[in-house]
């Protein structure tokens, strides 16, 4: 989807409708897309605009991307549609992810934000930090606290990297 910039399908018989709706060819949920049944057209033209907001990404001078998986109802969701392993973050998962970041935008950071069971992450994993975050209550958002704290990390991290590289340290 990436490399590709296409981030929704082309014609409605690419979806198969269900408790949430997925994308055939590259397994790609629309949880929040409810009304897509009746409004395909809609839904293509805003997935076009975002498509094209994210080409000008390239223009960035940062470009930091944080895959994450702790979403806590995405359960419900790959009991139907995926298997639940799709959620696992892998090695080869994020590197395929990172290749085509790089391929696309060259010079990008990749942060990944986890719980300890939705990933098997090694040390060789292409990625510039994990931060494992533990479980709550929360349905969709996560712990606010925890989100803030490690956002600033990676922010941190960011401007201070960028810092010693222009100081030459």
């Amino acid at each position: 989807m990436i490399g590709e910039n296409r981030f929704f399908p082309e014609k409605r018989e690419a979806l198969t409708f269900g408790k949430c709706n997925l994308r055939g060819e590259m397994q790609c949920l629309f949880v929040h897309e409810s009304k897509l049944k009746g409004h395909f057209d809609e839904a293509r033209q805003k997935w076009l605009h975002i498509a094209d907001n994210f080409a000008n990404l390239v223009h960035c001078r940062r470009k930091v991307f944080i895959p994450s998986n702790i979403q806590s109802n995405l359960l419900e969701f790959t009991n139907t549609l995926l298997e639940q392993d799709a959620l696992r973050l892998c090695d080869e998962t994020i590197a395929s992810v990172r290749a085509a970041l790089e391929s696309r935008f060259h010079g990008v950071e990749l942060h990944c934000v986890v719980y300890d069971d939705r990933h098997s992450l090694t040390s060789a994993a292409p990625i510039d930090s994990l931060h494992t975050l533990a479980k709550d209550d929360s349905k969709v958002r996560g712990n606010t606290s925890a989100w803030a704290s490690t956002l600033t990390k990676i922010i941190v991290k960011t401007d201070s990297d960028a810092t010693s590289a222009a100081l030459g340290q």
